[in-house]
């Protein structure tokens, strides 16, 4: 049977209905709830409410695409680290809505698996790559130097936390963040030799909306110019102006100055000339260890 997964993060909420065929995920709908359950101050106090609505509103457009799935709902940073979760989740699973929050180990484990799955990117098991994952909370990071796991970490530099955290009457302190970014870069290694550079995120997918002029464009290898255009016309326009010319949504646009000041400290970090996009990601890697191994996600 099929299953809409349904990842709960700090800026979206997103889904994936799929099944399991051939021994591999086999992705039917892959959607996206704009929704954000995070502040400054933790989880927003309608928190439950946003879950909820955005939960009904996966399953109702899902029913488009199959009459009967199973749901299996899962949270990350936000409601792994914020004071008010366990409040929200006890309050979510009161209305029948369990989710499965994962660890920050588990989230950069799951996404990199899934991101591996990305025809596009060529990797073979041996292959050196640092994968990055950038949310509205965390940025995971697996590092593999050829068929050797070197570093595995969940930073505290998503782009929603950045944003609030670095964010003064109403201004950014980039310098504050570029900082915060490249202390924290530090604990990931960087293999020897050559090594591919994948990085998944809704900020690299507004990137190619802006590089597209308001169409998705076909590049996926963005550069340091790349973000330094795109940071450029967010300062210029903002987020409405942003959301009128190129169709990026208004609760990402608030962001995407810290998204993009981030992203660039990664490329620095990691001295690569770009890096490339992926939308294969956690998702796709919780679906397959759940249809593997079942709602623990783990083989026992």
């Amino acid at each position: 049977m099929e299953t809409l997964f349904i990842d709960i993060g700090s800026n979206s909420i997103k889904s994936l209905l799929a099944d399991f065929k051939g021994g591999k995920v086999a992705a039917t709908a892959d959607r996206s709830e704009h929704s954000r359950i995070s502040s400054p101050e933790g989880l927003k106090s309608d928190a439950a409410k946003i879950i909820e609505d955005a939960v009904s509103s996966l399953c109702k457009r899902s029913m488009k695409n199959s009459e009967k799935f199973d749901v299996f709902c899962f949270g990350t940073s936000a409601l792994r680290e914020s004071k008010n979760a366990g409040e929200v989740l006890a309050e979510l699973k009161s209305r029948g809505i369990e989710i499965r929050v994962l660890s920050g180990k588990e989230e950069a484990e799951l996404s990199f698996e899934g991101a591996m799955g990305d025809s596009y990117l060529n990797m073979s098991s041996d292959s050196s790559v640092v994968y990055g994952d950038l949310g509205g909370g965390s940025m995971e990071f697996v590092s593999r130097e050829k068929s050797k796991i070197i570093a595995m970490d969940s930073l505290p530099i998503g782009a929603v936390r950045l944003t609030n955290s670095f964010t003064e009457n109403g201004v950014l302190n980039r310098a504050g963040l570029k900082e915060r970014c490249s202390l924290l870069l530090k604990r990931i290694s960087v293999p020897k030799g050559d090594f591919k550079l994948v990085v998944a995120g809704g900020a690299l997918s507004a990137a190619r909306f802006i590089l597209g002029n308001g169409e998705f464009c076909e590049k996926r290898e963005l550069s340091l110019d790349d973000f330094k255009f795109c940071l450029n016309l967010a300062d210029e326009l903002g987020a409405e102006g942003l959301s009128e010319k190129f169709g990026t949504p208004q609760n990402r646009g608030d962001i995407l100055p810290a998204a993009f000041l981030c992203l660039m400290e990664v490329l620095r970090h990691f001295k690569s000339p770009f890096m490339v996009h992926t939308q294969i990601s956690l998702r796709y890697g919780v679906a397959n260890a759940f249809f593997k191994y079942g709602k623990s996600l783990k083989k026992i």
